[in-house]
């Protein structure tokens, strides 16, 4: 396997009951140092991402690893958030918003 190919490094993902996801998505991207470790030989698999029910991810959305949704939650176009982030219930994240890592916003229900 070549160093530059991350899919075993991805996290897992559970999707909630009608979640809607857009075109070109990535989700459960891995964080820095786990790229780092799997060029150095050591390979793990991410933290899962979860995604609560009824929420929309528009296009070209990225979800690092280790994130959860709540429930109602929309990202709109190219919104990214970091790894290890919880973000409540019916929030939105506006186009291109930029949320960096382990941002806890409200504890989802």
């Amino acid at each position: 396997m070549s160093p530059a190919d991350l899919s075993d490094l991805y996290g897992p993902v559970s999707l909630g009951d009608d979640v809607v996801v857009g075109e070109f998505c990535v989700l459960g991207f891995p964080r820095e140092a786990r790229i780092q470790d799997a060029q150095q030989g050591h390979r793990v698999g991410g933290d899962p991402v979860v995604i609560g029910d009824r929420s929309v991810l528009f296009n070209q959305v990225v979800i690092h690893e280790g994130t959860m949704l709540g429930v109602e939650t929309v990202m709109e176009d190219r919104a990214r958030l970091g790894y290890g982030c919880v973000v409540g219930d019916r929030t939105r994240l506006v186009h291109g918003a930029y949320v960096c890592d382990r941002l806890v916003s409200a504890v989802p229900s």
